[in-house]
């Protein structure tokens, strides 16, 4: 039995995801071929993701010296 185009698309965003419910599993080569693809680009999206927001939350040299700069001022003044 072949999933209809809704819950085809429900199992590539659970896929995607890695939350995979199980409510629906691939029964040909070929749904199985791409629900693995789908996965894998997922896993490598979410890692891509993370890395780029880390990146974006650490500061740099200058923003790590002024915060330490402004830290030693208001330790100053206690």
């Amino acid at each position: 039995e072949h999933l209809s185009i809704e819950n085809s698309m429900w199992l590539l965003i659970e896929t995607f995801t890695t939350v995979g419910y199980g409510d629906f599993t691939p029964s040909t080569l070929c749904g199985r071929t791409v629900a693995a693809m789908t996965g894998l680009v997922g896993i490598f999206s979410t890692a891509l993701l993370i890395a780029v927001l880390t990146q974006k939350l650490l500061m740099n040299r200058w923003e790590k010296y002024v915060h330490n700069f402004v830290l030693d001022i208001e330790l100053a003044k206690k």
